[in-house]
């Protein structure tokens, strides 16, 4: 993508091409006989991302960009007690967000087969099991990506996120799972750039 940036025209074809997705994708997966994984919506809205990438690079005034130069200058000068509050805070309120959207956005929903099959095994994993007998109308019960074959009803996903999934669940807090390992994961991000290349990037 950075390519991209650097040329801005090329962004721009890009973007448009994948605009008219709708009149494209669904052709080009019956003559290649295979599906993309993704709807023509999907290729829209990247195209409205690139698009308005390309307007940024185009429009916006370098001084805006400045800002965040001078926001890392700032942060790198504060004392070191004052600036772990300013990053502490930061990733409590990316928590407090993301578990806002979570609840009152999405309802909680998993949002995908691949979620429902983990959250299948984090219920096995809490009622110590590896998988589960069928149930007597079990052909009702087939979804993608939990099988139901040889007397075992079972997720095909390995066990090291349902695992978490079974903690959060035990312990009546599978919402806020999600928000914490993503702040957890911005801070050792934070960390590994500081390292790298010093606390103002």
């Amino acid at each position: 993508m950075s390519r991209f940036l650097k040329k801005p025209f090329s962004l721009l074809c890009l973007s448009v091409f994948l605009l008219l997705a709708p009149w494209w994708a669904f052709p080009l997966q019956e003559l290649l006989h295979h599906s993309f994984y993704t709807t023509a919506d999907a290729f829209v809205l990247l195209g409205i991302s690139g698009l308005a990438a390309f307007f940024c690079c185009r429009f916006l005034p370098d001084s805006l960009f400045e800002i965040s130069d001078k926001t890392g200058v700032i942060l790198s000068k504060t004392k070191n007690d004052k600036r772990w509050l300013w990053i502490l805070a930061f990733l409590a309120g990316t928590f407090v967000v993301l578990l806002w959207i979570n609840r009152l956005i999405l309802h909680s929903f998993m949002g995908s087969a691949d979620e429902h099959s983990c959250y299948f095994l984090a219920e096995c994993f809490r009622m110590g099991k590896w998988w589960l007998a069928p149930h007597p109308l079990s052909e009702f019960f087939n979804v993608v990506h939990v099988g139901n074959r040889d007397g075992k009803w079972f997720s095909v996903y390995p066990p090291g996120w349902p695992l978490l999934m079974a903690f959060g669940l035990k312990y009546h807090f599978l919402d806020s799972l999600n928000p914490a390992i993503i702040a957890a994961a911005l801070f050792f991000f934070f960390l590994t750039a500081k390292k790298l290349y010093g606390t103002s990037t």
